[in-house]
């Protein structure tokens, strides 16, 4: 917690390193992050458990980190963005005029 309260300190300080999020890569990053966060684990235990007997860790994590970035797009864009569209127009305030109201 005090780490990412140090780094939360030092790019607010430095608008160089600041900007430097607003590249493509950590936006993306930003924008998956959810999905990732929801599918490493499965991925990385698959991995583990499929691929442990045949291969050395060091190659399961070249093979199970883009898979798991490639799923994260995809579930974003299956499942999340989804979501968040029908949850916008769920949510959405209806404006009713007042007369219909009876006010």
């Amino acid at each position: 917690m005090i780490a990412s309260v140090l780094i939360v300190a030092f790019l607010l300080g430095n608008r160089h390193a600041a900007s430097a999020l607003e590249t493509p890569v950590p936006a993306w990053l930003g924008r998956v992050s959810y999905s990732l966060y929801l599918i490493h684990l499965p991925i990385l235990t698959a991995a583990i458990h499929g691929l442990g007997p045949v291969l050395p860790l060091w190659a399961i994590m070249a093979i199970a980190v883009p898979t798991a970035l490639i799923a994260a797009e995809l579930f974003y864009r299956a499942v999340e963005a989804p979501s968040m569209r029908l949850g916008k127009r769920l949510t959405r305030r209806r404006i009713v005029p007042a007369a219909a109201t009876g006010v």
